[in-house]
C-alpha cells in the first residue's frame, strides 16, 4: 500500500467547511487501501497551545485519528518500525515526554539569530545569492563546497554536528538528517519567518525525516517543499513531495489500479527490466503497488537465466525507501486477493497460503503457496513466500499466455 506522510497544516485544514476538506472525504472513500502514518512530530505540533482551545484541540485529535488511524512510524535506535496506536493512546503514554521535548530548545532565539548574521556576513553576495536561487536538488552541493573551500570541515552535516553539541551528541539518523535541515534555514535556503521559533523549525525537520521512509510527502509550505527535495535528493531518497491538490488526483488515479490485473501486466514491460550497472541491477520503484502491495517487477528474461516465449514477472515488496511493512497491509493483499478466488477454492487459499504467510515462523512461511488461473485473461499465478525479504512477505509470479 502506498505510504502516504500529510504535514500537519494539512492534516489540520482538513476540518469540515476548511480548505482540504476534500482530502479527508477521499480519506474516507479511499483510506483502506492507502497507510497514512503519523509521527511524534505530528503530536509535538498538536501539543504547541492545546491548553488555548480544548475543543479546537480536541478537534485536530479526531481528525489526525481520522485519517493516520493507528500507523505510527517510531524511531528505535536507528531503525524506522511501524506500530499500531491510536493517537490518543500515544499521548497518554508519552504526551508529557514530547511536551518537555517540544518547549526545550536546540539554540536560544539570539544565538540562532547571531549565527545566521555570522554566516551571511562571512559569504560573499554572490554565493549567498546562488544559495538562494539555487535548484533543490543542487543548494547543499553548492554549500557543500563553500564549507570545503572555506574550512576544514568536509561539508554541512560535518560542520553542523561539530558546532551545535547539543544535536550532535545525539547520535542517531533523525539528529543528523536535522542537522542538515537547520543548515540550509542558516545558510539561507528558503529562510523561515522572524516569527517562527527554532522547535518550530527542528519539528519541520522532523516531519520530513518521517516523511523520508514514506512513498509520498504532501505539503503546502513552498519553503518546506524545496527543503525536502534538497534534502531527498542529497540523501538520494525516493520519497515524492506532492501538494494537496496532487494528492487528490494520486487517491483516485491508484485506486483504479489497485485490482487491475492490465496494469500489473503492464508493469512486467515498463518495470521489469533493470538498468544495469557496475554494481548490479537497478530496478525501479513503481508509482503505484500492484495489488496495493507489490512496488518492484522483475521482468523473466535472460538476465535471470529463463529465455522462454511466455511472458512472466516477479513481483515483490521492496523494502528500499520505506523499510517496513504494517502487518495489516499483507492482511489487506490477502484479502483482496481472495476476491478473486472461487468459492471452493478459498479453504484451500487460506490453508495453503494465509495461514502459513501469517505464522511468523519462518519455517512455516517457506511453505507457503498458491496456484490461481484467471481463464479469461489468460494469466496463470502462483503465491509464493518471498526468501529475501526481512519479514515474511507475500511474493507473486505472473505468467501471461501469449
Amino acid at each position: 500500500m502506498l505510504k502516504i506522510y500529510l504535514d500537519w497544516n494539512v492534516i489540520t485544514h482538513c476540518k469540515k467547511g476548511d480548505r482540504y476538506e476534500d482530502i479527508l472525504n477521499k480519506v474516507e472513500l479511499y483510506g483502506d487501501k492507502f497507510i497514512f502514518p503519523y509521527s511524534n512530530a505530528h503530536i509535538r505540533d498538536l501539543q504547541v497551545k492545546p491548553q488555548t482551545d480544548k475543543a479546537y484541540y480536541n478537534m485536530d485529535v479526531e481528525i489526525l485519528t481520522s485519517i493516520c488511524r493507528d500507523h505510527l512510524l517510531n524511531l528505535d535506535g536507528n531503525k524506522i518500525l511501524p506500530l499500531f496506536c491510536l493517537p490518543e493512546n500515544y499521548l497518554k503514554e508519552l504526551g508529557s515526554t514530547i511536551q518537555i521535548v517540544q518547549n526545550a530548545e536546540l539554540l536560544s532565539p539570539s544565538l540562532y539569530v547571531e549565527l545566521k548574521k555570522q554566516i551571511k556576513s562571512s559569504i560573499s553576495d554572490d554565493i549567498y545569492k546562488s544559495i538562494q536561487g539555487a535548484k533543490p536538488q543542487e543548494v547543499i552541493d553548492i554549500i557543500d563546497k563553500y564549507i570545503r573551500t572555506q574550512t576544514t570541515f568536509k561539508g554541512l552535516e560535518n560542520l553542523m554536528t561539530s558546532c551545535l553539541p547539543q544535536i550532535g551528541k545525539l547520535i542517531n539518523v533523525e539528529a543528523q538528517f536535522k542537522c542538515i535541515c537547520l543548515g540550509l534555514d542558516l545558510f539561507g535556503y528558503r529562510p523561515e519567518n522572524k516569527c517562527k521559533v527554532i522547535t518550530n523549525i527542528d519539528t519541520d525537520a522532523s516531519h520530513l525525516f518521517y516523511a523520508s521512509n514514506c512513498d509520498y510527502f504532501v505539503t503546502a509550505d513552498r519553503k518546506l517543499r524545496d527543503k525536502a527535495i534538497a534534502m531527498y535528493s542529497y540523501y538520494r531518497i525516493q520519497t515524492k513531495v506532492i501538494s494537496p491538490e496532487d494528492l487528490l488526483v494520486l487517491l483516485k488515479d491508484s485506486e483504479k489500479q489497485y485490482v487491475s490485473f492490465d496494469y500489473a501486466e503492464s508493469c512486467i514491460e515498463k518495470y521489469g527490466t533493470p538498468r544495469i550497472e557496475n554494481d548490479g541491477a537497478h530496478y525501479t520503484i513503481m508509482s503505484s503497488p500492484v495489488f496495493g502491495l507489490f512496488n518492484v517487477c522483475h521482468k523473466l528474461e535472460s538476465y535471470w537465466g529463463y529465455n522462454g516465449r511466455i511472458k512472466s514477472g516477479l513481483f515483490r515488496y521492496c523494502f528500499q525507501n520505506t523499510p517496513y511493512l504494517y502487518y495489516d497491509e499483507i492482511e489487506s493483499f490477502l484479502n483482496l486477493f481472495e476476491g478473486f478466488i472461487s468459492d471452493e477454492n478459498k479453504e484451500s487459499f487460506r490453508h495453503n497460503y494465509v495461514s502459513p504467510i501469517l505464522s511468523r515462523d519462518i519455517s512455516i512461511t517457506d511453505k507457503a503457496k498458491f496456484d490461481l488461473e484467471i481463464l479469461d485473461k489468460g494469466i496463470h499465478i502462483t503465491l509464493l513466500s518471498d526468501p529475501f525479504t526481512p519479514v515474511p512477505c507475500p511474493m507473486m509470479q505472473m505468467i501471461i499466455s501469449q
